[in-house]
C-alpha cells in the first residue's frame, strides 16, 4: 500500500494527484489569487475616482472575479483527479461522497478528449451511477499510469465478461495492448551480446 492508498477505496491510480501535483496547484493559484486581489483594489481605486473611470473599474471588477473563480476551479478539477482500484470497483473522488462504479458490470469505452484533444481516456458508467472518467496518461514522465494500472483496470472490466463479445471486451482487450506497449517502454535497455 502506498501513501496514496485507500483502506476501503483499494490501489490509487497514478494519474491521482501528488504532492507535486498539489505543489504546482497551490502556486497557481496563489498567483491567481493575488491578481484578483490586486485587481479588486484597482476596482476600490478606479471607482472612487468618479465617473470617467467607471468603465476601466467594471473591466477590473470582472477580471477579479474571473481570476478568484479560476482558483477555486483550478482545485476542484484536481481534486476530482483521484481514482483508486479495489478488486472490479472503481471509485471516484467527489466533493460529497465519493462515486463507484463496478467496471465488471459498467459500461465502458476507451476514448480521446473533447475534439480528439488529449490523451486516452476511459469513461466507466455503472447501472444508476454517475459516469466515472480516468485520464489514461501513456508515456508520460510524470503521474504516468503504469502497465500494472492498465492490466488491472483491463481485468476488472473483463471479470465475468468472457465470450460476450461487447464494447467491454474491446476496451478491455485494448488495455491489455497498451499494457504491452507501456511495459516495453519501462523495460531498460538490454544490452546486446558481444
Amino acid at each position: 500500500m502506498t501513501g496514496r492508498d485507500h483502506p476501503e477505496w483499494g490501489r490509487s491510480l497514478s494519474v491521482s494527484p501528488d504532492r507535486g501535483t498539489w505543489f504546482l496547484t497551490a502556486l497557481y493559484c496563489a498567483f491567481m489569487l493575488a491578481a484578483g486581489v490586486a485587481l479588486a483594489i484597482q476596482t476600490v481605486i478606479l471607482a472612487r475616482d468618479g465617473r470617467g473611470t467607471a468603465p476601466f473599474a467594471v473591466m477590473f471588477g470582472v477580471l477579479a472575479a474571473v481570476a478568484l473563480s479560476e482558483t477555486v476551479l483550478s482545485v476542484l478539477r484536481r481534486y476530482h483527479r483521484a481514482f483508486w482500484l479495489n478488486g472490479t470497483v472503481l471509485t471516484a473522488r467527489r466533493v460529497g461522497e465519493p462515486v463507484r462504479c463496478d467496471l465488471s458490470r459498467a459500461s465502458v469505452r476507451l476514448h480521446r478528449g473533447s475534439n480528439g484533444l488529449g490523451g486516452r481516456r476511459l469513461t466507466a458508467t455503472g447501472p444508476g451511477t454517475r459516469p466515472i472518467t480516468v485520464p489514461l496518461r501513456l508515456n508520460e514522465s510524470w503521474n504516468s499510469t503504469s502497465a500494472d494500472e492498465l492490466r488491472a483496470l483491463a481485468q476488472a472490466i473483463a471479470a465475468g465478461r468472457e465470450g460476450g463479445g461487447d464494447e467491454a471486451e474491446e476496451v478491455a482487450a485494448e488495455l491489455m495492448r497498451l499494457a504491452a506497449e507501456e511495459r516495453g517502454a519501462e523495460e531498460p535497455p538490454r544490452p546486446s551480446p558481444s
